[in-house]
């Protein structure tokens, strides 16, 4: 893991790179809201690549074929929630104003698929 040179901040599109349990029947590409300054690279044998974004080569990870997964991304988050957070973070780190005020002025842009994903996840 490292610090990102591009962190992701806002909603983002995730590409589904390989088929899997917690993704299958959903399109190839899932918006959602990210919020990260680090990343993860050079996965170790046997994690496996299961999605990527366009700043984010790991965005989403398995154990070889075990029910353990690693989503950088947060499915889990309301866009609502994202928008608190954001002013949140707005507050917090300045630094990063001008991107917060343009995620915060544009329109959220996601699928809302945390509860599919944790109920596929429980189901493994």
């Amino acid at each position: 893991m490292r610090r990102s040179l591009t962190p992701e901040i806002g909603w983002i599109e995730l590409e589904i790179l390989r088929p899997n349990e917690l993704f299958d029947g959903f399109k190839s590409r899932l918006n959602m809201f990210a919020l990260h300054f680090d990343e993860v690279i050079n996965l170790p044998q046997p994690w496996i690549v299961l999605a990527q974004s366009a700043r984010c080569a790991v965005q989403v990870m398995r154990y070889g074929d075990r029910p353990v997964f690693g989503i950088q991304a947060h499915p889990e988050i309301t866009p609502e929630r994202a928008r608190m957070l954001m002013k949140g973070l707005a507050k917090r780190a300045p630094e990063h104003i001008s991107t917060v005020e343009k995620v915060l002025a544009g329109r959220p842009k996601d699928d809302e698929l945390a509860g599919e994903i944790v109920r596929r996840f429980l189901a493994l």
